[in-house]
């Protein structure tokens, strides 16, 4: 086998410990057994956002099957709020409050707003890591002239890493390959995608989408969105998240037939992500008699908002089913999930996107409880047949997708071995590999001898 050198792009890697982290790092973990060594290219770890999760102990993974160049990152919003919180900590009590009358906002409120809206905007096209554009090109002009990769491949959001790719793109004459772990212009979770930001955005993306020799999408609604885009659905692909099989050796099954069903959901609840269609639809089917409170135990890992929950349930008979465990670590989190019955998933409004946990549910070879609407999410779970989906929307639908799940659970249909070797981090690899070799034979320099 001809051994080839790819530069990957990524500012999510070890030791970062958000979501978007793992897919990266499967790939680069099983890209060595199929004839790619990985030269990465990322942020040092004292230059994430400030708040930014590190776990150091993600490094290990890497160890041994890539070299990792790390940069510097200007993290422009944070320095721009700190000078402003720098002048208005400057302000003496006195003169902040001069022509002030009790009750009414400081006159410089609404300036300081503006700017702070302007500056976030700014400082976001494409998004807020810009400030590591500039690092991130000086070191991969470095990394191309020493290292000399046959191909680079970028993984967003964040988006400047398309960017940089594209300018190593275009000075070395390199093939390109984006990977969209998330819609760019069709992110519901990705409010500020707006006015001005969004059309510069709008034209970056096309521009990103028609000079890349492949992309590939995480899910097949969004790769199919994204060939409209680029014009070509031929260079589009699509290759899901996945799961990593070591994370789950030694884990085992809770013993069937156990009292009471678990009900566990794996990570944070936020936004338009809340448990309350499901929570009020477990109180109804109490009330009329048709679940039995001892039946069932409802556990939340992860951030949640508990006053929410407590407010939502009170003093109701279902209090005493639902735990917020909080926060854990992962291996913990997934022992936890292995002694379960039931995985439950809240998705809604994500037309294009699947989250990354679902994989790791489709492992855990539990039935799943998806809280989602139509798209990606349900016709994986449907076309699988991995569980039941429930529209938040939709009362009676809700309750009676509890009750078919709970019969899943308890027959022996709750327990069928899935097809989940589909979804492991080695075959998903073993697919980027093949649009790598793909894109590789079509290069100019195969072509060119």
């Amino acid at each position: 086998m001809t051994r080839k050198r790819v530069l990957c792009i990524s500012y999510q890697f070890p030791p970062f410990a958000g979501t978007g982290v793992f897919r990266v790092l499967n790939f680069v973990e099983h890209l060595p057994d199929r004839g790619w060594d990985p030269v990465v290219l990322s942020v040092l770890p004292g230059h994430y956002e400030r708040g930014t999760a590190l776990d150091d102990g993600l490094c290990a993974r890497v160890n041994g099957s890539a070299r990792v160049h790390r940069t510097k990152c200007f993290q422009g919003i944070d320095a721009m709020l700190s000078l402003r919180g720098t002048f208005r900590g400057n302000a003496t009590p006195a003169s902040a409050g001069q022509g002030e009358t009790a009750g009414t906002a400081p006159a410089g409120k609404g300036f300081w707003q503006g700017v702070k809206d302007a500056v976030t905007l700014a400082y976001r096209i494409p998004d807020k890591q810009v400030g590591w554009l500039p690092y991130a090109l000086a070191e991969g002009v470095r990394i191309c002239r020493h290292e000399k990769p046959e191909l680079i491949y970028a993984s967003g959001g964040p988006w400047t890493s398309f960017l940089i790719g594209l300018a190593l793109k275009a000075h070395f004459h390199l093939p390109l390959v984006i990977d969209f772990r998330d819609p760019w212009m069709n992110n519901p979770y990705d409010e500020l995608n707006v006015g001005f930001r969004r059309r510069v955005n709008r034209f970056l993306e096309r521009w990103c989408l028609r000079r890349a020799d492949a992309v590939i999408a995480n899910t097949e609604p969004l790769r199919t969105l994204l060939a409209d885009t680029a014009g070509s659905g031929n260079k589009c692909h699509t290759i899901t998240n996945g799961y990593n099989e070591t994370e789950y050796v030694g884990l085992k099954a809770r013993a069937s037939g156990t009292v009471p069903l678990v009900v566990t959901h794996v990570g944070n609840l936020y936004g338009k992500r809340t448990p309350d269609s499901f929570l009020q639809a477990l109180t109804r089917l109490i009330d009329t008699g048709r679940l039995g409170v001892h039946e069932v135990a409802v556990r939340f890992i992860g951030h949640v908002d508990e006053a929410r929950i407590n407010n939502l349930i009170g003093s109701h008979p279902v209090s005493a089913m639902v735990t917020c465990v909080g926060v854990v670590p992962k291996n913990q989190a997934l022992k936890m999930l292995f002694q379960s019955d039931i995985a439950l998933l809240i998705q809604p409004d994500t037309r294009l996107q699947i989250p990354a946990k679902l994989f790791e549910y489709i492992r855990s070879q539990k039935p799943i409880l998806a809280v989602c609407g139509e798209g990606a999410t349900q016709e994986l779970i449907e076309a699988h047949g991995l569980g039941v989906v429930a529209d938040a929307d939709d009362p009676e639908g809700m309750e009676g997708a509890i009750l078919d799940v709970f019969r899943q659970a308890r027959s022996a249909e709750g327990h069928v071995k899935k097809d989940y070797m589909a979804f492991e981090a080695g075959a998903l690899t073993t697919q980027l590999a093949g649009v790598f070799d793909g894109v590789f034979q079509s290069s100019p320099q195969m072509k060119n001898g």
